[in-house]
């Protein structure tokens, strides 16, 4: 289970980022507005975590436990790629007051980061974990690093947006290896 807490917690962290900004450029924080953000922002990743289970699991047969194999490996890679790709062409993030940050951008912005989540969910569709447990936890670690990611931002600033970034690109292509290992009978 420590592999699955490990992916949630690498599927959060561009939330994570999202909300340290969100934090960085807000003049003061609302726990009320910080809460309702998190709540979005969890509910959103977790939502789309167990669509993408449920769409893995309408394709997956035992009969091709090795495609399925192969398809997350590549899934890991891609995932792992464009996030190294997408943070090493990111531009410094300016820090000035916005007051204009509403719900509605948190939700879209969770729709577009949350699409990892779903292809992680066509990833562990093959483990046949409990949706309430898949659920429960997405939502929980997704909501406590938002919420923290806001204060962070908000104290500290976005500064470590990239290294996190990097950090999320690495644990990807951890992950991705290991499901090699698994593939050859190494693990």
């Amino acid at each position: 289970m420590n592999w699955f807490i490990l992916l949630i917690i690498c599927i959060s962290l561009d939330s994570f980022v999202i909300m340290m900004e969100k934090g960085a450029t807000s003049l003061k924080i609302v726990f009320k507005d910080a809460l309702m953000h998190s709540l979005i922002f969890a509910f959103i990743d977790a939502t789309l975590l167990l669509i993408g289970n449920l769409f893995g699991q309408l394709f997956y047969l035992d009969r091709i436990v090795r495609l399925n194999q192969l398809i997350t490996f590549a899934i890991l890679i891609l995932i792992s790629t464009e996030i190294f790709i997408k943070t090493h062409q990111k531009k410094a993030f300016e820090e000035k007051l916005n007051m204009n940050y509403t719900y509605m951008d948190s939700v879209k912005k969770a729709v577009i980061s949350g699409i990892d989540c779903f292809l992680i969910g066509l990833f562990i569709s093959s483990f046949h974990l409990s949706f309430n447990f898949q659920w429960c936890t997405a939502f929980f670690i997704t909501f406590i690093l938002v919420l923290i990611a806001h204060y962070i931002g908000y104290r500290q600033g976005a500064a470590y947006q990239k290294f996190i970034g990097y950090l999320c690109s690495a644990i990807y292509l951890i992950l991705a290896f290991l499901e090699m290992m698994v593939i050859n009978g190494l693990v």
